[in-house]
């Protein structure tokens, strides 16, 4: 999954963080879902070279399917995506933090 790039939280921490009871967590199976606490205030697209590999528009479709009400974008030296990121947010309805 292309959210899950250096820098930004992984896939175990993110099951862990968001399952909503312990047999989830374990489950390989089991269908990640946002809790309404948790907000990802770390991703980092492809514009910040080297350290993000997915487009903005990617970000907010996979924070939209998991149920995420917020979601913010800290690209590094330069706000290249900023635009992409909070046309997409826009559309599906979700708060973007830029930083």
């Amino acid at each position: 999954m292309a959210l899950f790039a250096r820098n930004t939280i992984t896939e175990e921490t993110f099951r862990a963080k968001t399952a909503k009871t312990r047999k989830d967590a374990k489950s390989k199976d089991a269908k990640l879902v946002m809790t309404e606490d948790y907000v990802e205030l770390h991703a980092r697209s492809a514009f910040s070279f080297l350290e993000g590999s997915s487009l903005p528009e990617e970000l907010i479709s996979v924070c939209a399917n998991l149920g995420g009400a917020a979601m913010a974008l800290l690209d590094r030296n330069g706000v290249y995506g900023a635009p992409r990121f909070h046309m997409a947010a826009k559309k599906t309805g979700i708060k973007a933090h830029i930083g």
